[in-house]
């Protein structure tokens, strides 16, 4: 048996130099998991709780490292390139929208890019920590680009939950535009 990716030899029992890769439908060695998985766009869905699911272009696997079935979301991941060398990931869920999207970075403070950034930053890491509860479910999507200091960002929602959740931001909805821009 041969790796799907790089058509090395694996363990066609499995083992530890192989894993089942959810995306690519085979088995994939342990390498070429490991370094897709390094590289993987989060989705942090919001509904009663959040579920964290990691997807990358071989496999797509929850925070306990359970394979996700990327039929069941239709969820799709491709990279776009800006450039020979630059790019980013872009991450959707069939019957989902963006309602916001851009970039963010850290703020490092006295940085007034990262003190821009801070505001979105602080709305998702209170969406998350079950401090402020939208209307219907959210996904809060972080994917990878090749600017190592900055990552790609998109809230979704369902197609019928648009309004509401827009309406739910109000005046919120604007500053995070502008902070992800």
């Amino acid at each position: 048996m041969v790796c799907a990716e790089c058509r090395e030899p694996i363990d066609p029992e499995g083992g530890d130099d192989s894993r089942y890769a959810s995306v690519k439908e085979d088995y994939v060695c342990w390498s070429c998991w490991e370094s897709d998985s390094q590289s993987a766009s989060t989705i942090n869905l919001i509904e009663d709780k959040v579920v964290k699911i990691y997807v990358g272009d071989l496999d797509i696997f929850n925070e306990f490292g359970n394979p996700v079935d990327p039929h069941k979301l239709n969820i799709k991941r491709e990279w776009v390139s800006s450039d020979g060398w630059r790019g980013h990931y872009d991450t959707t869920i069939e019957g989902w929208d963006n309602v916001l999207t851009g970039w963010t970075t850290a703020n490092w403070g006295g940085d007034p890019i990262g003190e821009r950034k801070a505001n979105f930053n602080e709305w998702a890491d209170a969406m998350l920590a079950g401090e402020i509860y939208s209307p219907c479910p959210v996904a809060i999507v972080a994917d990878p680009t090749s600017n190592v200091f900055s990552t790609g960002i998109a809230v979704l929602v369902k197609k019928k939950d648009i309004k509401s959740f827009r309406s739910w931001l109000s005046d919120d909805y604007y500053n995070l535009d502008s902070s992800l821009r």
